[in-house]
């Protein structure tokens, strides 16, 4: 449930920002939306397995918002507020990452019942709580300021 609130708010951000920065002549942004999309759609699929996928949902959704660093770098000229655009995505490159990290290192290391389990559980539910909480901070603001949406992608 978490992954298809992800998608469908990162969907309303999109079309939004779209709308204020059409493509115009310049095609790239085009080609990582191809790959944002692409992403969305292993991250959804992803979801329903996380329990045994959780490490590539969760390097899914990092590697989603690294294309989202790129397409606001390469739409620059055109916004006038990037640094807070980037800063909210190079947030969420690092706390996924730091979960993902996190995650590969406590399946190497032998646990012990119930600590392994219980530990796991933990970072699956950092991770919810970051897909929730940063989507839902973006998803409200940009539809709480339509005119200024892009400060907050």
């Amino acid at each position: 449930m978490t992954a298809f609130f992800w998608v469908v708010s990162q969907w309303v951000i999109y079309h939004e920002l779209i709308k204020q920065y059409p493509y115009g002549v310049r095609y790239r942004r085009f080609f990582i939306d191809i790959a944002r999309f692409s992403l969305m759609f292993i991250i959804l699929n992803t979801s329903f397995l996380a329990h045994t996928r959780f490490f590539t949902l969760i390097l899914s959704i990092t590697i989603w918002h690294v294309l989202a660093l790129v397409w606001h770098l390469w739409n620059r000229e055109l916004e006038s507020d990037i640094g807070i655009q980037l800063l909210a995505h190079v947030r969420s490159v690092i706390s996924y990452g730091v979960i993902a990290i996190i995650f590969l290192l406590v399946q190497i290391f032998p646990s012990y019942p119930p600590y392994g389990m219980i530990i796991n559980l933990v970072i699956m539910a950092s991770s919810v709580g970051s897909m929730i909480i940063y989507s839902a901070t973006r998803l409200h603001y940009i539809l709480v300021n339509p005119k200024q949406s892009s400060r907050m992608h």
